[in-house]
């Protein structure tokens, strides 16, 4: 049977991880997305990853490929995290990304277009790295906004 100081431990405890994981994830931002610093991948992002997308699911080779990508065709590239919420070893966060496309991405040539975005991830970690994300983006409006596709009358 647990005692009451025992189960204010494991809480104090898992208070600690939580808080721990919330951190990971807002440091992620500030020194790897906002930064674009890709010397800093290793520091965040398991060798086990594995990212699932709309577009379909990457490993951590390939993830870190698509990153690349981004930070060059966005170099001013600046992420806002809006909430993030933690329970046991998940993470959510809610976010705004705000750029402007100044290199090709995915065969989309630079269009000097301020861009903005929403998004949600759902992030699985371990050992302060993230093993596993969930990724949802407006992907239909950055494609607008790039100029990619026609927006909405």
């Amino acid at each position: 049977m647990t005692t009451i100081s025992e189960t204010s431990a494991l809480d104090q405890q898992n208070l600690k991880v939580l808080e721990k994981n919330k951190q990971v994830i807002q440091n992620c931002v500030e020194e790897f997305w906002n930064k674009g610093d890709i010397n800093t991948y290793e520091k965040f992002f398991s060798p086990d990853l594995v990212t699932h997308s709309p577009d379909g699911d990457r490993d951590f080779f390939t993830y870190k490929q698509l990153c690349e990508a981004y930070f060059k065709a966005f170099p001013d590239l600046k992420i806002f995290s809006v909430e993030i919420i933690a329970e046991r070893d998940l993470a959510v966060k809610q976010w705004i990304a705000k750029c402007t496309h100044q290199g090709e991405l995915m065969g989309i040539p630079a269009s000097g277009n301020q861009v903005e975005i929403t998004g949600n991830e759902l992030f699985r970690l371990k050992d302060g790295k993230f093993m596993e994300i969930w990724i949802n983006m407006d992907n239909l409006g950055l494609l607008q906004q790039l100029g990619a596709i026609p927006a909405n009358p």
